[in-house]
């Protein structure tokens, strides 16, 4: 299976009742997500990875042209973004799944 996504993403630091020590949650943003609701808009991928590739079964390759630090404009002002390297860690946790990510820059 591939998946392939080019656009906008965003790095949202944990939950404030998360446990310490949690990871952040990163999001690709479709044309239509909404700064103020990224839980509700956003698309979380790696939780959509648990169903498919936990049972290891199928073999998935995510191909990813975006950046958490944004690209050109940023999609969403002050976020505390992840490293891309701990993402694509996340989003390759599974024996079966592998990542790349085509456009990872910083903001200037």
């Amino acid at each position: 299976m591939l998946i392939a996504f080019a656009g906008q993403a965003a790095g949202l630091p944990p939950k404030p009742d998360a446990p310490p020590g949690a990871p952040g949650r990163d999001y690709l943003l479709p044309i239509d997500a909404k700064a103020n609701d990224l839980d509700g808009t956003g698309w979380a991928i790696e939780d959509s990875l648990d169903d498919l590739a936990a049972p290891g079964r199928n073999p998935i390759v995510v191909l990813l042209d975006t950046s958490l630090s944004g690209r050109g404009r940023p999609a969403v002002d002050g976020l505390a973004t992840a490293g891309s390297d701990l993402w694509l860690g996340t989003l390759s946790r599974w024996p079966s799944v592998s990542a790349g990510l085509a456009a990872d820059a910083t903001r200037s």
